[in-house]
């Protein structure tokens, strides 16, 4: 399978329109400073929210997310090793006639799937991202607006410009209602900037309420020590939330689902 080729119009466009949002929005929080903070300390929160939202989708869009490298391909047959007494690990078809690695220990069996276009097993939270043509450990998602993967090294970065973009948002949109206010005069010039200063808040407040809601969804989901993608396919299940746990893997910002590294 091969990876989708860089710089199409796609993509291009994608890049272009991505900067274009970013730049209005951060132009709207400056412009919101200028006009309706006064203070040294408000002006410095702004300033800070602004470096700390475009930092971190750098970061996000630059930082491998986890990329596992592709092994020399094996031919495997089925075969079982068995390290000590009750630990033992077995190379099989299922029967969908994929490879498995069955690894049982104390009588619990614990399967890893076979990536034919990686040539691994993949460990519990890998998964092939087809846009990269890569495995990904603890993949959450592509995410085509960074043109990137989400992992784990970089679902912090991610989770820090949600949270840094839902605030970016709800700013702009206070701004544009500000501007309905201030221009309050009858005139011609005057109401035309109150209509398009309230279809942009309007526009703005959709979009804060979509990102809030999204924003809300990833936290849920790393409360639960979980990724989107295993979210979606299997839900919560079961588990019990753990508060100190939850805490936890929310502080840190990635999952503790999987091992360190993959092997074959």
């Amino acid at each position: 399978m091969s990876s989708k080729p860089r710089g199409s119009f796609e993509d291009q466009f994608r890049i272009k329109f991505v900067m274009f949002i970013h730049i209005k929005m951060y132009t709207g929080v400056l412009l919101y400073r200028l006009l309706f903070t006064r203070s040294l300390y408000g002006s410095s929160l702004l300033g800070l929210l602004v470096v700390a939202s475009s930092l971190s989708f750098l970061k996000a869009c630059l930082t491998d997310p986890g990329k596992v490298n592709r092994k020399v391909y094996h031919k495997y047959i089925p075969d079982m090793i068995v390290f000590e007494e009750g630990v033992s690990t077995q190379i099989r078809t299922n029967r969908n006639g994929d490879w498995i690695r069955a690894i049982r220990i104390n009588g619990t069996e614990y399967q890893e799937k076979y990536c034919l276009e990686c040539n691994l097993f993949r460990i519990n939270g890998m998964s092939h991202c087809r846009e990269c043509n890569r495995c990904v450990l603890d993949m959450d998602h592509h995410c085509i607006w960074f043109g990137n993967c989400i992992g784990r090294n970089n679902i912090r970065y991610f989770h820090i410009y949600l949270y840094t973009l839902s605030i970016v948002t709800f700013i702009n949109a206070a701004f544009m209602y500000g501007l309905v206010i201030i221009c309050s005069r009858n005139t011609l010039l005057m109401l035309a900037l109150r209509i398009l200063a309230a279809a942009f808040g309007a526009l703005y407040t959709l979009f804060f309420c979509i990102i809030f809601l999204f924003t809300m969804f990833n936290i849920y989901v790393a409360l639960n020590s979980s990724t989107s993608r295993d979210f979606i396919k299997n839900g919560t299940g079961n588990k019990k939330l753990d508060i100190g746990k939850a805490c936890k893997n929310l502080s840190r910002l990635k999952p503790s689902l999987s091992f360190d590294l993959p092997s074959v």
